[in-house]
């Protein structure tokens, strides 16, 4: 319903000529890695492969709405998750450098549409035919609005579809129409570690608020604990840690904290169950729910337990700080806050972490290979969740993503599927340590 309203906002701004675009320098790879993250949990809920296929080099810094460019996307690779029963979902992205144009693809392996069908496509209110309406829902209204704002970016949008096989959509966009005369200063992104370190650097260079106030962080992962408690701290934020969900219930009836950071899955007591005995003590502090698992369920058993926010891991910063500022009171410059001894500099501190974790990893990989030896396949389940919710926090989101696949293996018992995926990870893992390069 939200969605759909949001829809008949955006198609009356269209019909009225009111639709506000702000072109804006975007930092290319850290919008693609963004709309990749969300999609592959989406696409792997349903059982599907996401691919991302970035065809170097493409620019690091392009002239678009970021707002709208990232809507497009995510509704066309949305809709190729819907339609698409088993296979693959493919968001491809390159520089025609010929026509100084982007170009976003996004493929499936989905129903397909015969030529009537896809005429019907871009039109207000039209899906394919009546009995897609029936099978998959929708209003179809997404792509209609997909067609008009791509064009308000001064682009196009088309389609490319056989029934029975799959379809592609191709996002188009003239960069000179938004690059204000500065096509010649363009800078090159060349290699995926190139895009990962460009993306990690964005993360981390985001603007930190500056808030005050305590906040419990209840984390049983160390490499978690440090993170994000270092994420607090450079806000000038006090933090206080503990391990498990029965601690937290402790610790916060008897201290007194602005906000609780509350994960999901821990040993002892998992924040579910301490959220729910936390409500039932009369505690009232807002809780924000932290979890590797951005299902539906999980959203609702944490709203029913009594949370206000629910986060993923690994954290993303923008949500992060956005969940922070909004509970707690705005605070001292971070260089003028005296209870901070941090530097003010972003990448203080986080190159550090990063390089002692990329140096764990060898220790990671060989207890995860002893449990698999011993067929502790429970013990594989929580050391590969444990990973899953820190890779991409530590800019190695390629750990994350097989982590996820072997995750939906192991839930479907298909041992063999598990093995190879570890031997996948086991090689990553090397390869990761191997070539680590510091941020600089």
């Amino acid at each position: 319903m939200h969605q759909l309203i949001n829809n008949i906002l955006d198609l009356s701004k269209i019909e009225a000529n009111q639709l506000s675009i702000e072109i804006i320098p975007i930092a290319l790879c850290d919008l693609m890695m963004e709309i990749e993250t969300f999609m592959t949990e989406q696409a792997h809920t349903k059982g599907l492969k996401f691919v991302f296929d970035c065809q170097f080099p493409i620019p690091k810094i392009i002239q678009s709405d970021p707002t709208r460019l990232k809507q497009i996307l995510i509704n066309l690779c949305g809709n190729a998750i819907k339609f698409t029963a088993e296979g693959t979902v493919t968001l491809r992205v390159n520089y025609d450098k010929l026509q100084h144009k982007m170009v976003f693809s996004v493929e499936d392996s989905g129903i397909g549409m015969t030529p009537e069908q896809s005429d019907q496509l871009f039109k207000p209110f039209k899906q394919a035919d009546n009995s897609t309406t029936r099978k998959f829902g929708g209003s179809g209204l997404g792509l209609f609005i997909s067609k008009q704002l791509v064009e308000c970016l001064g682009g196009h949008l088309t389609l490319k579809s056989q029934i029975g096989i799959g379809s592609q959509f191709i996002v188009t966009l003239n960069l000179d129409e938004n690059s204000k005369g500065e096509i010649s200063n363009i800078e090159w992104i060349n290699s995926a570690k190139e895009a990962q370190q460009q993306s990690q650097y964005q993360q981390l260079i985001h603007d930190i608020p500056k808030l005050k106030g305590k906040v419990l962080l209840a984390e049983d992962n160390l490499d978690n604990q440090i993170l994000i408690s270092l994420y607090l701290k450079k806000a000038g934020i006090n933090v206080t840690t503990v391990e498990n969900g029965l601690q937290a219930v402790d610790t916060a009836i008897t201290g007194r904290f602005n906000l609780i950071l509350m994960d999901m899955q821990m040993p002892v007591m998992g924040g579910i169950e301490a959220t729910r005995r936390l409500r039932q003590h009369q505690c009232i502090t807002p809780i924000a729910m932290l979890t590797a698992n951005a299902l539906k369920e999980n959203i609702q058993q944490s709203l029913d337990a009594g949370a206000n926010e629910f986060l993923t891991k690994p954290i993303d910063r923008r949500l992060f700080y956005d969940v922070l500022e909004k509970y707690l009171e705005p605070g001292l410059s971070v260089n003028e806050n005296s209870v901070n001894n941090t530097s003010s500099d972003p990448l203080d501190d986080i190159r550090d972490l990063v390089d002692a974790y990329v140096n764990k990893l060898p220790d990671t990989c060989e207890r995860i290979n002893q449990h698999v030896a011993n067929t502790a396949w429970k013990s594989v389940a929580d050391e590969i969740h444990q990973l899953k919710g820190t890779g991409s926090a530590f800019g190695l989101p390629e750990i994350t993503k097989l982590c996820t696949d072997i995750e939906i293996s192991l839930a479907k018992k298909q041992t063999n599927s598990v093995h190879q995926l570890i031997n996948q990870l086991n090689d990553i893992c090397e390869s990761i340590t191997e070539n680590h390069i510091p941020l600089v």
